[in-house]
């Protein structure tokens, strides 16, 4: 139920958040602000929300519930707009996207979708359901599908570099994409436990470098994690 903050030169706790009427376990995610995070916490078949005060570690409250699993969230750039992906009880395939406004703590729209990413220009990008190539871009403000793109296969996960400037998907391969064409401009070849696909990406603040997880095929393997120094 605790939060610790650290501080990343020297790995040491400089904050430890806690309240007994917000316990948090499942998951967290940090604005880029540095003013606010949101944790959730599911306990029998109910997932729920906080939100955070980082300055005084105060917890607002619970900012939302839902009837189902909540498997991942992320916070937009701007800090005002919180994306979760949802799953209903009971329905193995009623998978969702829930938007909510920071500001009002009303839901903005529901999509159809897994899993969500935000952009750096703070639209919502969720993988299509139905078409595995192809990824749907969302207009937070009005929630209207602004944008189709296709071509790009997604399975594992996907980032977008700090200036915006490039996306970055994983498969069973790395493939970097040059926005705002979404041209492809480099895939990588032969990784390893393939033909495992590449579970988790995550990119340096300076955008200098890309560390990867690539989960293992068999217990006589081991997970790899491999970092890459991104061509400036």
């Amino acid at each position: 139920g605790h939060i610790n903050l650290l501080d990343t030169s020297s790995g040491k706790v400089v904050s430890d958040y806690y309240d007994n009427n917000c316990y948090s376990n499942d998951g967290i995610a940090y604005a880029l602000d540095g003013e606010s995070l949101v944790t959730s916490h599911t306990s029998k078949l109910i997932s729920i929300i906080y939100l955070w005060k980082t300055a005084s570690g105060t917890c607002m409250g619970e900012f939302a519930r839902y009837e189902g699993w909540l498997h991942n969230f992320k916070i937009s750039p701007d800090g005002n707009f919180i994306a979760a992906s949802l799953r209903k009880l009971y329905e193995e395939d009623s998978f969702g996207v829930l938007l909510w406004d920071l500001r009002t703590g009303k839901i903005v729209c529901q999509l159809k979708g897994k899993v969500a990413y935000f952009s750096r220009d703070g639209n919502l990008i969720i993988p299509n359901i139905d078409n595995e190539t192809r990824l749907d871009i969302w207009n937070v403000t009005n929630c209207q599908l602004s944008q189709q793109v296709n071509e790009i296969n997604y399975l594992g996960d996907l980032v977008f570099t700090p200036d915006g400037k490039f996306m970055i998907t994983a498969t069973d391969k790395i493939q970097l994409w040059k926005l705002p064409n979404w041209e492809s401009i480099y895939e990588s070849n032969g990784l390893p436990n393939s033909p495992q696909w590449v579970k988790k990406l995550n990119i340096s603040p300076n955008g200098h470098y890309l560390l990867t997880l690539i989960p293992k095929t068999d217990y006589r393997q081991d997970d790899v994690l491999l970092l890459w120094m991104l061509g400036q």
